[in-house]
């Protein structure tokens, strides 16, 4: 006798994204409550499951979501803030300075909010931030129901949440007290970078993250600048460097690694950490082009980020799997680095790997909200029927490029509207694979729409972000 489940999401194109890349055409979906209970061919499914609710996906795609690797979402607030700079020059001369004066708990939470609504219409389930008053980034975050590793920044100099280093971490000792356990959110500690630290916060902030075991999300050889200074100074690279304070003792989350050689990438590999690679960020910043191939051969764990807004300037994940291909072909001028499957995996499967193992997977296998109640076509499949918000808001748009008051008009009407779509998750129970993406995007896409200053193209298929997770025994 089939048995009973809530919702079945037939002819679809699935993609589970498993160590066999196995793709059922046309596959189906069976879930019931808030957990997948069967993936595979539509006939089998259909033989098996009788359901309350049936989706004709219309041959799309249907896969697991995205993991966002290395972000600052709070940063939506100031995308386009300062472009063609050197990275130094930019932080420096421009983004300190403006974070310093605006940021607040506010400022993040509304930041927060807009990004969510992007990483969602861009498929993206998960995210690994860092950034600060993150206690109000995972609010943000759980409320709209993605999953989060949020790292509460540490630096040697006054940030717009502390006066002190110290201050900082009690923070985050605090933040993460208060959060482990979360169903949504994995708290971390964040020490920014090397050369915005000092040796002795490198070696607290790594015995917090032990303390607590949890992740310790840094930035490390983002520049050849930073890799010189760290010579110059320490006579070792950065990555021996940090070795050396005991950071590796911790499990690592590592933004860039763009100026890591041969030696580098093995002590990254035999410490367990992994790495998020940034492409976008990378070009824009003109930071050098990171050895993935290098790292994925030698068996580190390499998954797929944005950066922060400001620095990229959208969160289009898709459109960092892309750039993934094709910035490791250029640099290594061999048209196989890389290849599409590859390049998918990092910014999926990455949610597995030992150094998410005990932060994004747990984020990954933790509750979703339920179906909003609002939601009467939770995958979207009618998007196409649904007028371009480029088109829409083109007049406008230009109008504000020429119109600061517009354009202040224009931001604080897209902050509202991301406040007013907000979508209380809540309470939930444990499950293998997330759903909260499927009942969100109808709401998040009106949100978007209204973003004039976002620039990420619709998907020209409908991704259904599912995270997959092997383990629960099912096909996916």
């Amino acid at each position: 006798m089939p048995q009973s489940v809530d919702l079945l999401l037939t002819n679809a194109l699935v993609l589970t994204m498993d160590e066999k890349l196995t793709q059922y055409d046309p596959g189906a979906v069976a879930v019931r409550g808030d957990s997948i209970i069967a993936v595979g061919p539509e006939a089998e499914i259909k033989k098996e499951f009788t359901a309350k609710e049936t989706i004709d996906c219309g041959g799309k795609v249907l896969m697991p979501g995205l993991v966002n690797a290395h972000t600052h979402v709070p940063m939506t607030l100031l995308r386009g803030i300062a472009d063609d700079l050197r990275l130094d020059v930019w932080l420096q001369g421009y983004l300190w300075p403006v974070e310093r004066e605006f940021v607040s708990p506010d400022f993040v939470r509304l930041g927060t909010q807009i990004a969510c609504a992007e990483l969602i219409k861009t498929g993206v389930t998960t995210f690994n931030d860092m950034y600060f008053f993150e206690e109000d980034v995972a609010k943000a975050t759980a409320e709209a129901g993605l999953r989060a590793v949020c790292g509460q920044s540490v630096m040697k100099f006054p940030s717009p949440d502390a006066p002190s280093y110290e201050d900082s971490l009690e923070r985050a000792r605090d933040f993460i007290q208060r959060w482990k356990g979360h169903e949504l959110i994995v708290p971390a500690v964040a020490p920014h970078a090397p050369y915005t630290t000092t040796p002795e916060i490198l070696q607290k902030t790594a015995e917090l993250a032990k303390e607590f075991d949890v992740p310790l999300h840094t930035h490390l050889a983002e520049t050849l600048f930073e890799v010189e200074n760290m010579r110059n100074e320490n006579n070792m690279p950065v990555i021996p460097y940090v070795k050396k304070q005991g950071l590796f003792e911790a499990k690592v989350i590592a933004a860039h690694c763009v100026h890591v050689d041969t030696g580098e990438i093995h002590t990254l590999k035999n410490h367990g950490a992994g790495v998020s690679h940034n492409p976008s960020s990378n070009l824009k910043l003109a930071s050098g082009f990171a050895p993935v191939m290098k790292m994925l051969e030698a068996g580190l764990n390499v998954g797929i980020g944005t950066d922060g807004a400001a620095s990229n300037n959208d969160l289009d994940m898709f459109e960092e799997v892309r750039l993934a291909s094709f910035v490791a072909k250029a640099a290594s001028n061999d048209p196989t680095a890389v290849p599409a499957q590859t390049a998918l995996t990092m910014a999926t499967q990455s949610a597995n790997c030992q150094w998410c193992g005990s932060a994004m997977e747990t984020a990954n296998e933790s509750s979703s909200p339920a179906p909003a109640r609002h939601s009467t076509n939770p995958l979207g499949i009618d998007r196409q029927a649904e007028p371009d918000p480029r088109r829409a808001s083109r007049d406008k748009s230009a109008s504000e490029r020429v119109n600061p008051a517009a354009r202040e008009e224009a931001r604080e009407s897209a902050a509202k509207a991301a406040a007013e779509e907000a979508i209380p998750a809540p309470a939930g129970k444990l499950f293998s694979l997330t759903i909260s993406a499927l009942s969100l995007i109808p709401a998040c896409a009106r949100t978007r729409s209204r973003m004039t200053e976002t620039r990420s193209n619709p998907l020209p298929v409908t991704s259904c972000p599912l995270m997959i997770n092997s383990s629960n025994g099912s096909d996916g």
